[in-house]
């Protein structure tokens, strides 16, 4: 039960404010809650409750967070006192209606109070065992009358479903209602708890062989790439409008004149297809950025990278990952010899 004591006029300095309040003076009902005070004076029509033990705001906390924005220092509030259940019922039945953003969590925080409220029901005792009969040849032995089995007990309720159906029935709405909002309130609160997940690091521009690429020739991979796919973009508006250019032409193109330009447009493309199979797809698989064999390398010329064209056309063996990773080394005046990466060795080359 809350007991009223009037109303008072206190600093806003001297209330017991959620922790929440800046977070409420940045939300827009409470902007907007300011810009309507200014109308009354300055002063909310229902004043907050405030307990009056110790001096925490039950209700209208928004309406405070709404003072501070208007740089109030003062506000008069309604003193209270009572049960700290019926308190917090105020707390919480106040802002399921005016917060309808926190409606889930509000509803789940009012089960836990009443499901904390309902005391456990007191388990019935079991009944003492019968007797153990001596000897089961004693003649005329009266057997005691087995007492009433005793009722299944079953696993102790939590007063979860009582919280349930009170909540609804204070509330006025359904209890399946309740119940779903208990859960999504649960699941946002266990998602919430849940540490963030490592962000995934975005794949390298080109196939790496498993081989540790310094970020300069990843770089330069990336730039070339961005390169082709750039002139690919643009030849393919070129074909489009050099069909949009014929369509309004029509006849006016000579045949001579019509093929001239085909042609053109055709060695064009001819002309970027070579391009376009030489865009970076691979660590070179030849020298596999081995300094010794990089810089005299045929393969990349030194790039430390290959093509999609080139590399259709690479040995298996040399695409290799692991202990098999491996490269064909050529010692001056020798025939090449296959090399593990493992095995490189200086004297090979």
């Amino acid at each position: 039960m809350i007991t009223r004591y009037g109303s008072k006029r206190l600093p806003i300095a001297k209330l017991k404010l959620p922790g929440d309040i800046k977070q409420r003076q940045a939300s827009k009902h409470v902007q907007e809650l300011a810009k309507s005070l200014e109308t009354t004076g300055g002063a909310p029509l229902n004043p907050p409750t405030v307990d009056k033990e110790t001096m925490r705001v039950v209700t209208g906390c928004d309406r405070i967070a709404a003072l501070q924005l208007l740089k109030q220092k003062t506000v008069t509030v309604e003193l209270v006192s009572g049960d700290p259940i019926d308190l917090a019922r105020a707390t919480i039945a106040e802002n399921l209606y005016r917060r309808q953003e926190d409606r889930d969590r509000l509803i789940k925080e009012l089960v836990d109070l009443e499901q904390a409220n309902i005391s456990n029901a007191v388990l019935p005792k079991a009944p003492d065992a019968p007797p153990k009969l001596e000897q089961a040849n004693i003649s005329n032995a009266v057997l005691p009358k087995a007492p009433d089995a005793p009722p299944k007990l079953g696993r102790p309720s939590t007063g979860k479903n009582e919280a349930i159906k009170k909540v609804a029935k204070d509330k006025g709405i359904s209890e399946a209602a309740v119940k779903q909002a208990d859960h999504r309130a649960r699941a946002e609160e266990k998602k919430a708890a849940e540490p963030e997940p490592e962000p995934t690091p975005p794949p390298p521009p080109i196939l790496t062989l498993g081989l540790d690429v310094p970020a300069d020739v990843l770089a330069a991979a990336e730039k070339e790439q961005a390169l082709v796919d750039k002139m690919d973009r643009l030849l393919a508006e070129l074909n489009r409008t050099y069909t949009a250019y014929q369509d309004a032409r029509g006849e006016r193109v000579g045949l001579k004149t019509g093929q001239r330009h085909a042609t053109a447009l055709k060695n064009a493309f001819d002309a970027f297809s070579t391009i376009r199979g030489q865009r970076p797809a691979c660590v070179c698989p030849h020298c596999k950025l081995w300094p010794e064999l990089r810089k005299t390398c045929a393969c990349c010329r030194t790039f430390g990278f290959i093509g999609k064209t080139d590399l259709d056309s690479i040995e298996k063996c040399l695409l290799a990952e692991g202990d098999e990773s491996g490269v064909w080394v050529a010692a001056e005046g020798k025939r090449p010899q296959w090399r593990t990466m493992i095995s490189l060795r200086g004297d090979d080359f």
